[in-house]
């Protein structure tokens, strides 16, 4: 069994830095395996020793401590995550009750400047564009057209490029649009 006493500031730094050094590799493999994130388990590590050290109090058996903090705070994570997917799931169900006619004719609005931009490309760039929309892969592409897979790609960038520069005012208004949901 293990003590950590945090008194003096000097003893408090260096009993913290043992324990840091003595379990952190171990809580953090704990954290991941009952997480299945890597950044969720540092996260919960981290802060469970910064709030060790802000409390500086007594910790006996600080190996039974830490783990049983660890995995209260585990709970936590997934509690809370089921929340959240509780509150996605109701918000997607309520979603289609959300949009409003206004909103469809501004969503509509959208879809036909994207169009009329996808309709000013030229004749070979539209058809890349429209069979890589249908997920034609490049040789696929390359083969219907009778062009290389050189060209595939040139005409498919260039359509991308076209309508990024043109209908990135488009993406601004859905992004209000999606955001008026919420706000």
């Amino acid at each position: 069994m293990m003590n950590f006493i945090f008194g003096k500031k000097s003893d408090r730094s260096h009993s913290f830095s043992e324990m840091y050094k003595k379990y952190y590799v171990s809580m953090i493999n704990y954290a991941r395996f009952k997480t299945g994130n890597l950044q969720v388990a540092e996260d919960l590590v981290h802060e469970l020793f910064a709030d060790i050290f802000a409390k500086n109090e007594i910790i006996e058996n600080a190996e039974s401590y830490l783990f049983s903090a660890l995995k209260n705070r585990i709970l936590n994570y997934w509690r809370h995550e089921e929340v959240v997917r509780t509150y996605e799931s109701k918000v997607m169900l309520e979603a289609p009750d959300m949009i409003t006619p206004h909103h469809s004719i501004e969503l509509r609005d959208i879809m036909n400047n994207v169009q009329a931009h996808v309709k000013s490309l030229s004749p070979r760039c539209r058809k890349v564009f429209n069979l890589k929309r249908e997920e034609y892969s490049n040789k696929e592409i390359a083969t219907e057209l009778d062009i290389s897979l050189k060209t595939v790609e040139a005409h498919y960038t260039k359509a991308l490029n076209v309508l990024k520069d043109r209908v990135i005012i488009s993406i601004i208004a859905a992004l209000h649009f999606a955001l008026s949901y919420f706000y």
